[in-house]
């Protein structure tokens, strides 16, 4: 005890590029990256066993809730289906429309029937 006490009162005299302190420095950094890369190889094991996005179900099904979320797909099928619009071609509505439609424009009237052809010494005209 009392050795120690004498080393205590004396102090130490430690310069930063004396040989016990760069070899400390250099253990320190040697174990530090042993642990660092045994750290990363058993890691590295977890992250194998989806080679692509729609392998993991839970990125997939991440993807589809931001699909659905988006504005621009859930209106997609609406601007899509907005401009087709189907009606049978034989609906009575639509049949008389078209009557209709014939009976008021004067095509029909302007339309020649037949083409006669006389012979010109045909007198019973």
């Amino acid at each position: 005890k009392m050795a120690w006490e004498e080393t205590i009162q004396k102090g130490y005299d430690l310069r930063v590029d004396a040989i016990p302190i760069i070899a400390a420095k250099a253990a320190r950094k040697a174990v530090s990256d042993y642990q660092y890369k045994k750290e990363y190889e058993k890691q590295r094991g977890h992250h194998v066993g989806f080679r692509s996005l729609q392998d993991d179900p839970k990125l997939v099904h991440y993807m589809n809730v931001a699909k659905m979320q988006s504005d621009r797909e859930y209106t997609k099928d609406y601007h899509k289906a907005k401009l087709k619009y189907h009606t049978p071609v034989d609906m009575v509505s639509v049949t008389a429309a078209k009557q209709a439609q014939q009976v008021t424009s004067n095509t029909g009237y302007r339309s020649i029937l037949t083409n006669y052809t006389l012979l010109p010494d045909a007198m019973n005209v």
